[in-house]
This record gives C-alpha cells, structure tokens and sequence, in this order.
C-alpha cells in the first residue's frame, strides 16, 4: 500500500536503504539484533531511540525493537476484547489506519465509517457506484482499497506480530491504564486483520474499470489519479518519477514528497548528483507544507544531500517543528546531534518532545502502533529523568505542558486524531 497519512516506523531518511528484492526472515532477524546492539549503545550514550510512527498508506516496515526477541514470541497470543470504557480509544485506533489507506482523499464519512469498521465489501460497492459517475477521488479510494485488501507480505506481518509481542512483555513495567491500552490494541488488530481477511474476499473490485479510471483522470489533470498511477508503478522507477513529478507541477503534496524522497535515495546512493537541483526544489517545497518534508530537508541539511552547505541549526529548527506536529521519526534525527553542537536540544527539550508524543501516542493517534511507541516513549522518559536534577526534571515538564497547550491540537489535527 502507497502513502496518503501518517508515516510507519522508520530510521532517519539517512539511514535507509533504496528498495530492493524481499529478503528472507533470517536476515531480518539479523538486522533486529543489529538495532539491538544499536538501541544499546545509544541507552549508554544517552540518546533517545525513535518510537514508532504509523505509515499513513505506506505498506507497513518492521518496526524496531531494542533487544533480541525469545523464539517463543515470534507471533502473538490471542488476547480478550479491550473493556467498553476504552471504546473511543479503540475507534481512534481504527481512524487511524483508515487514514493510513485513504490519507486526504476527500471521501464521504458514511464511507470512511464503513471502512472504520472493516465493511469493505460495502465500501467498495458504494466506491464504484460513485467512481461510475466520474468521481475521480472515489476512484482513488477504490483504488487504495483495492492495495488494502492485498494479502500482508509474510516478512512484514510476522515482523510487526514480533515487535508487538515484545512491547507486550514489556509493558509489564507500564502504568496499569498503559498497559490496558496495550491489551486493547493488540486485540484491535487481531479484530482487524481477521475482518479485513473476511470481508475483502466478498468485495468486488473491477480492477481493469479502476485502472481505466485512473488513466483517463490522470491525462484530464486531476492529481490524486496521477499519485496513484506513480504508487501503483512499484518497480519501474522512472515511470513513479514522470507520475509523481506531473502531480508535484500541479501543487499535489503528497506527489512533492514521494518524488523528493525518491531522488534522495539517488544521491544517498550516489547513483545520480544531477538531480541534486530537482531534489533541493522539491524537498523545499515538501518542507514547508509538511512535518515528513521537513524531516526529509532536515536529514538533507545534516548530510549534504543536495550539495547546499551543511545548515545544523535550521535542520534542528525543522526537526522541532516536525515533532511538534507529531512526527516521531524526528526524535531519531534530533537525537543524532553530537552534544557539542549549538544546535543539539537540551536533555530538557528531549523530554518535553518524548512527552509530547507520548500524549498523542495515549489518544490512540497511532494506531495500530501504541504498543510499541508506549515502550520506546516511556523508556526514553525515564532514562531521561534519570539524567535531569530534580529542578530540571520540574522545567522538563513544565516545558512539556506548555507544549501540549501550543502545539496539541495542531498535531492532532495534522495526524487526523479527534
């Protein structure tokens, strides 16, 4: 599934590696005893880790766990229905990963209900009666619908059961209420998933109607079809780039950010430095509409990306400014600064950032990714009030109050969660 809401659970853009030929669960096992090793090292040194970040449309990436995991948690346990008392937490839960399918699309709310609830089946129907009468965003929706229903790629199922599993043990050192929520949300998406799996089989999606939907809407001009023709193009990289850049020419945010960060993979590769001009354009442009922009032209500003000199204080600026819109891979970014740079945020600010998301975290403004951002956010907390005195422990907090007061309904209104 393509991109359209909140961002999944990610490194630093530096950090990642171009797409690539599936590889086999041994290795991904490898790679989390690597971030293991990783999360380690940085407890000793005293950086905060990223939480984890839902991918509003994108398909889900493994999300990343501070230690090795015990055999016998590779997949989850089944778990009791959350309490009544935790429904709005629950239907917040389901918000988001309907914002996670369909993004901005505008869509009717009856619609987003229904897929609130997993109906897809009924989604669909009413997707295709609109979609026949030249509703080219309900196209769209089909479209992402249809992505939806695609059978979860086994790595990356078994990769996420396992990070849950993990934040489940763990969440024995949470807050009883936390660890309600755990409960609750893992129970959510076992609900989901076997709903998802059920009704997708009895939806019907004319898939050669959709794609000729698509096409004809994309030569008329209309943005979100042409996104959609570049997400659907997996594989063949210059016809996503020549799909993207015609929404990106018409204003189309989204198209802006997948193409900046798909040129970024090429200079990170050093594939191509001629689109080192194109990159600096569209990351710009993405950096000032969005909190994924500006982490995307933050990293660029650190690492030179783009050729542009290296400009620490503004990515830090960027950084800030992302995590108080709710983007939690920031906190990776911003934790990274070495502590002799003027830029780098005070131990202080961290806490009031790890605070900040961990109140969106708690309405549920993550999805199905509260267990593991309840881990990663309450670690960091406390190995950041260990090293504050107890008067800076105060400011802390205060500072993280007055945060939520600024910025709270801004970032949850950036990330759909009311």
């Amino acid at each position: 599934m393509q991109r359209g809401g909140p961002r999944n659970t990610i490194p630093p853009p530096s950090q990642r590696h171009p797409p690539g030929r599936r590889w086999p669960l041994q290795v991904i096992v490898g790679v989390c005893v690597v971030v293991a090793a990783y999360f380690g090292m940085r407890l000793l040194h005293h950086e905060p880790a990223p939480a984890a970040t839902p991918a509003a449309g994108d398909k889900p990436r493994p999300a990343e766990i501070p230690d090795a995991i015990a055999p016998e948690l590779q997949t989850l346990p089944q778990v009791a229905a959350p309490s009544s008392d935790l429904g709005p937490f629950v239907g917040q839960l389901r918000q988001a990963e309907t914002f996670r399918i369909l993004g901005d699309i505008p869509v009717a709310g009856e619609i987003r209900d229904l897929i609130n609830q997993a109906h897809v089946a009924d989604a669909a129907a009413r997707l295709e009666v609109l979609a026949r009468a030249n509703d080219r965003d309900a196209n769209v929706a089909l479209a992402r619908l249809v992505s939806a229903c695609a059978t979860e790629e086994p790595d990356t199922r078994r990769s996420t059961e396992t990070a849950q599993a993990e934040a489940s043990r763990r969440a024995a050192d949470l807050s009883p209420e936390t660890r309600r929520r755990v409960s609750a949300s893992l129970a959510f998406r076992q609900e989901r998933l076997a709903a998802l799996s059920k009704d997708c089989e009895r939806a019907h999606f004319d898939s050669p109607a959709i794609e000729q939907r698509l096409r004809s809407a994309a030569a008329a001009g209309h943005e979100a079809s042409l996104w959609q023709l570049g997400n659907q193009a997996a594989g063949d990289i210059n016809l996503q780039r020549k799909h993207w850049l015609s929404a990106a020419m018409l204003g189309y945010l989204p198209a802006q950010l997948d193409l900046a960060e798909s040129l970024m993979l090429d200079t990170q590769r050093g594939d191509d430095q001629s689109n080192r001009g194109r990159l600096n354009f569209w990351l710009e442009a993405g950096g000032r509409q969005s909190p994924r922009g500006k982490v995307l032209l933050a990293d660029c500003l650190v690492s030179g990306c783009t050729g542009q000199p290296l400009d620490t204080a503004r990515a830090a600026s960027l950084l800030q400014e992302a995590v108080l819109s709710g983007a939690t891979e920031s906190l990776a970014s911003l934790a990274s600064f070495p502590a002799e740079d003027a830029a780098a945020p005070t131990d202080e600010q961290m806490f009031g950032y790890n605070a900040f998301l961990q109140r969106l975290n708690e309405l549920g403004c993550y999805g199905e990714f509260y267990p593991t951002n309840a881990v990663h956010l309450d670690n960091h907390l406390k190995q950041l009030g260990l090293r504050l005195s107890p008067s800076g422990l105060q400011a802390a907090k205060l500072l993280a109050d007055d945060e939520w007061r600024e910025h709270g309904a801004q970032a949850r209104t950036a990330l759909h969660c009311n």
